[in-house]
């Protein structure tokens, strides 16, 4: 695959862009929660992140989330646009609609019931 092998689990891991084609997988089995993607080809003025989810409530499409940043500030709402739920491990992948601009800085969410 696109992710390089490594020796501990908190290791930032390593992507081999080459290989990489998107698809997400990585981002549900990384042990330490640490991937994720970013589209920006979702519209003109938003981008999609798909981010790793092992929390309840789990949010549903069409749900409005806010979006955190690093140090759990909110910073805008997004959209849920997909949940994935997992193959073999327990870990979802959230795919939220959010403001383009804000692609670099979002990278949780959190539900509000």
């Amino acid at each position: 695959g696109a992710v390089l092998p490594f020796e501990d689990i908190n290791d930032t891991p390593k992507i081999d862009y080459a290989k990489c084609t998107g698809c997400g997988i990585c981002v549900s089995r990384c042990p330490g929660l640490a991937c994720f993607v970013i589209d920006l080809t979702y519209s003109e003025d938003k981008a999609v992140i798909k981010l790793p989810y092992e929390m309840l409530p789990l949010p549903e499409k069409g749900q409005t989330v806010k979006c955190l940043g690093r140090d759990g500030a909110e910073i805008a709402d997004g959209e849920v646009v997909a949940v994935t739920e997992p193959s073999k491990d327990k870990t979802y992948v959230v795919s939220v609609a959010i403001p383009k601009d804000k692609y670099d800085d979002i990278r949780a969410i959190k539900v509000v019931c």
